[in-house]
């Protein structure tokens, strides 16, 4: 298992399995949420009950940097080798434990009602606005959300779950990095898409038994945000729809 992964807990890894073992952060205290906290935390935390930071920190950001200019050991030594994977066989080769959070059977256990998470979330979730093509009937399953702000003690990230008519899983995670107080860093070498303007990086991904699955992972000043859905993305026109969903998705 890749080093820095090992410093992410099964929600997180949801949210940047685009780019996993990849990225670096500035206060991994805000990725170790675990499922307790995602079933079970269902009060907001006293105001008196919050405690300040220690010290201060870089404000939170995402950047795009070369791989070679990143901190984290980890993303100067595989970003180099999961692009030319990706290049040469057009997917990245993951073990099947990669594509579990795409189960609906194995995150269930975690659902919490979507109008709960609406009220105790650090901003507003994002809109759909766009609805064709395969994702035309799609219907909700369920939500995840974690990270509880230090400041406020709301839910800082949230993972929205789709059915398809075709069969396949959907999601979409959303990331309020600024109220979590981290920041990331994307490899350069592995931003190949735009998203209304924004750099994006699509990722087809292959497990030990032959499934298949996709990211796509942009950010806007606000928010990280990622598609993740079962199958792979090949082909022209379901490449552009998946590109077309991202671009529907805005920030109230």
């Amino acid at each position: 298992m890749d080093n820095v992964r090992k410093l992410l807990v099964p929600v997180m890894s949801i949210l940047f399995v685009v780019l996993q073992s990849i990225f670096t952060v500035n206060a991994e205290e805000s990725l170790t949420s675990g499922r307790e906290e995602t079933q079970f935390f269902k009060e907001l935390p006293k105001w008196n009950e919050i405690k300040p930071r220690a010290h201060a920190e870089e404000k939170p950001s995402v950047t795009i940097q070369e791989s070679s200019q990143m901190r984290s050991p980890g993303a100067r030594e595989l970003t180099p080798i999961i692009q030319e994977q990706i290049e040469r066989l057009g997917y990245r080769e993951v073990s099947d434990d990669n594509m579990t959070f795409l189960s609906l059977d194995t995150v269930k256990d975690r659902f919490i009602p979507l109008g709960e998470i609406v009220k105790n979330t650090s901003s507003p979730l994002a809109i759909i606005s766009i609805k064709t093509g395969i994702y035309k009937n799609m219907i909700f399953a369920g939500a995840i959300a974690s990270g509880p702000a230090k400041n406020t003690g709301k839910w800082t990230q949230v993972q929205r779950y789709f059915s398809l008519e075709n069969g396949s899983v959907l999601m979409l995670a959303e990331s309020d990095y600024k109220a979590a107080e981290y920041s990331v860093a994307i490899p350069e070498e592995l931003v190949n898409e735009k998203i209304n303007g924004a750099p994006a990086s699509m990722v087809v991904r292959k497990t030990t038994a032959g499934k298949y699955f996709t990211d796509l992972l942009w950010f806007t000043k606000n928010k990280i945000y990622s598609l993740h859905l079962t199958g792979r993305s090949a082909g022209v026109g379901i490449k552009n729809e998946l590109i077309v969903f991202a671009a529907g998705v805005l920030e109230d």
